[in-house]
């Protein structure tokens, strides 16, 4: 008999013609899909090694999906075109990195990372180049999202043990609940 599959961390594209998810087919067995809803053709992207697909994203234009997975090491970010072609890792070196998300122009990811030894929040282009460090609180700095506007960043923080939403600057200045 065929074990049970099961689709987690959706993503849309903004006009709702691509999804992304990823598919678990065993205990550590995943992969992830890129699926046109229109035509209903999808691509598997698949990597070498055994570890989870986390929080893949659709850039803006529907271009490009940014997902993270620990291929060789620590849990890297990496990017697909929408065909499921151009494979490549954007993050690289120590730490582990997670919850991509890009700005509404589709130029930039927001993203954490533990690289540091604490997680801090980081932005760099969306093909992984100008990396910059937002954060450098030592604390648990996660989540991180872009405002539509582009021009504000709100995440997760643990501040004196609480999880309390903050909201920076895109460049990082002006840290504030």
């Amino acid at each position: 008999p065929e074990s049970p599959k099961t689709e987690y961390e959706p993503s849309f594209s903004a006009d709702g013609r691509y999804e992304s998810f990823t598919l678990c087919k065993a205990n550590l067995a995943m992969e992830l899909i890129i699926r046109d809803t229109k035509t209903s053709k999808q691509v598997v992207i698949g990597h070498k090694g055994r570890g989870g697909y986390t929080r893949s994203v659709i850039s803006p234009k529907a271009t490009q999906v940014i997902y993270c997975f620990a291929e060789n090491g620590p849990q890297h970010i990496w990017s697909v075109d929408i065909q499921g072609k151009n494979k490549r890792q954007l993050t690289d070196g120590a730490g582990i990195n997670n919850w991509p998300s890009f700005s509404p122009d589709g130029k930039q990811i927001v993203f954490t990372s533990s690289r540091t030894g604490t997680y801090e929040i980081f932005l760099m282009n969306s093909d992984g180049s100008k990396l910059k460090q937002l954060t450098n609180n030592n604390k648990m700095e996660i989540r991180p999202r872009l405002s539509p506007d582009g021009k504000s960043i709100a995440y997760v923080t643990n501040d004196g043990g609480d999880r309390d939403v903050f909201v920076m600057d895109i460049d990082g200045k002006n840290q504030r609940r």
